[in-house]
């Protein structure tokens, strides 16, 4: 798989934007990649003191950003293209400024700091940035504390507090304030007026930065003492927004994303963070008795046609809440220890709500079905196996856009199903309600397009046996720890078995999504177009 860099600028295309910053719109979904990429390419650069700084925008008018719209993005590419990396950060809003941190002329030191013009903006970022890999890496990303304060000790106390701010302002022109506080009573006995120390406040970090850079080594000589300046600890962020309620419902919203241990979430935030396709879930057969049900996700990068498809074996048992969660939790789990897009296809036994096991891995991208080549062996079921790499593989050769399409029609029939066909093999899939677990949408307005599908038939012309490669099976499989079913429900809704039974009664539907009537409302586009709604 190429580097996830050189796929930034490969996302769909829709009608064209206004050239112009002021038309931009987080929520528009008209920005095509080549309309912000030639957003990143306006941003005046220069190289100054070890760093490249990027912008402002020409456009842009009004007053610099403060703190609260600042990232501190670090775990970079030495070798980072800082064009389409703006380009990437630009999905998120207008960058007003981003400064990266040089080592040489085309090595960077890692880090970077990025300025948006909105401080929701920021917030957009910083949950995305949190999900993405570059150079397979996963980027580190913090919201700015506010280190715009220097902190000055040793000063003389006898010295009147009007008289620090005077003289502070005379050696620091881009001061906002002193903050000073008068002497104890017992001091001020002895002719005291200050504590000896004051804290300098400046409207950002670049101000404070610049004015203790004209320390002599975090010296300065005022009022005949030898003054120590260094940096105060900075204040706790703060909501910097106004007071209406539909802001304060975006600060809380952010908030509670962070904490979301929802992995359905979780996997397509590390999708519209990485620009891949919307992954689709499926599920297979289900075997109530012996307790397994058989389901697959798939993943896929539009750029390079590559795409993964985790097979899964589920022991459905007492302690397992959400079937759903679990599997994407798997998912995920397999994406964090790939650094990026999975390379290749994966079959996992999920043997109950606390514990998954790897068992077998594929390389061979052009045919999915070789993972499940000798597993007849690790599994229950070797044909609900096979029907779900079939499956997988027809899904994969279609695009993102078809079988949305596709999925939102089926629910204008009275079956809500629709067939896919490759080669020889034939495909029936039912559609399942996007929200059927009655999961809340994704924070900050993201795009909460979903994909969830039942395979009810699979047709294929020749034997099972006779199209199946050789795959690696793992001697030692891995583990992996689940943590998504420790926790009930707070509702009490557990999802353990899906069906074609079960689809036509929805009894495997929360209670507040069993309606009589197939949803014409169903909406939703791919990542590519947009990440928002």
């Amino acid at each position: 798989m190429s580097d996830l860099s050189s796929s930034w600028l490969g996302g769909g295309s829709s009608s064209s934007p206004s050239e112009s910053f002021s038309s931009f719109s987080i929520n528009h979904n008209d920005i095509t990649w080549e309309a912000l990429f030639m957003k990143a390419v306006a941003l005046p650069a220069i190289l100054e003191n070890g760093r490249k700084v990027f912008g402002p925008p020409v456009e842009y008018i009004g007053e610099r950003p403060s703190y609260i719209c600042e990232l501190y993005v670090s775990n970079l590419p030495k070798s980072l293209d800082e064009v389409r990396f703006l380009t990437w950060l630009h999905r998120c809003g207008v960058v007003y400024e981003m400064r990266v941190m040089m080592q040489s002329f085309s090595m960077t030191r890692g880090y970077a700091f990025v300025r948006y013009t909105q401080e929701y903006e920021a917030l957009v970022a910083y949950e995305l940035l949190k999900c993405l890999f570059l150079g397979g890496e996963r980027v580190c990303v913090y919201r700015s504390q506010g280190k715009n304060r220097l902190f000055v000790s040793n000063i003389p106390k006898q010295l009147p507090m009007s008289s620090l701010e005077e003289g502070f302002k005379k050696t620091f022109r881009d001061i906002e304030r002193c903050i000073s506080f008068p002497a104890t009573e017992t001091c001020s006995l002895r002719g005291d007026f200050n504590r000896g120390f004051a804290f300098i406040e400046f409207y950002d970090h670049e101000s404070a930065m610049e004015a203790k850079k004209k320390t002599t080594p975090g010296h300065m000589r005022m009022w005949g003492n030898d003054l120590k300046v260094q940096w105060a600890r900075p204040k706790l962020l703060q909501a910097h927004f106004k007071s209406n309620n539909e802001q304060k419902e975006k600060r809380s919203m952010a908030e509670a994303s962070s904490k979301s241990q929802d992995y359905c979430a979780k996997l397509r935030l590390f999708c519209l963070a990485n620009n891949w396709c919307i992954p689709v879930v499926i599920y297979g057969n289900c075997f109530y008795q012996n307790g397994f049900q058989y389901g697959g996700i798939l993943l896929k990068d539009p750029t390079s046609g590559q795409f993964s498809g985790i097979l899964m074996e589920v022991a459905a048992g007492r302690d397992m809440q959400d079937v759903h969660v679990a599997m994407c939790e798997v998912a995920v789990q397999i994406i964090d220890r790939s650094n990026g897009f999975p390379k290749h296809h994966y079959m996992v036994r999920v043997l109950n709500g606390f514990r998954a096991e790897l068992l077998l891995v594929c390389g061979n991208c052009s045919d999915i079905t070789s993972l499940v080549s000798h597993c007849d062996r690790n599994v229950f079921n070797f044909n609900s196996m096979v029907e779900l790499a079939v499956a997988l593989e027809v899904l994969a050769q279609y695009s993102t856009e078809f079988i949305l399409t596709t999925y939102r029609r089926s629910f204008l029939v009275l079956r809500n199903c629709f067939s896919l066909q490759r080669q020889s093999h034939i495909v029936q899939f039912y559609s399942i309600y996007p929200k059927f677990r009655n999961n809340p949408p994704l924070n900050l307005a993201f795009n909460d397009t979903e994909i969830t599908l039942l395979v009810s038939e699979v047709i294929m012309e020749h034997n099972v046996n006779e199209f199946l490669a050789m795959g690696e099976q793992l001697r030692n499989p891995p583990y992996m720890i689940l943590n998504s079913q420790r926790v009930r429900n707070a509702d009490g809704y557990r999802l353990r078995y899906i069906s074609l039974e079960k689809l036509e009664s929805r009894e495997f539907y929360h209670p507040h999504q069993r309606i009589n009537a197939s949803p014409i409302w169903i909406t939703g586009h791919s990542y590519q177009k947009s990440i928002f709604k």
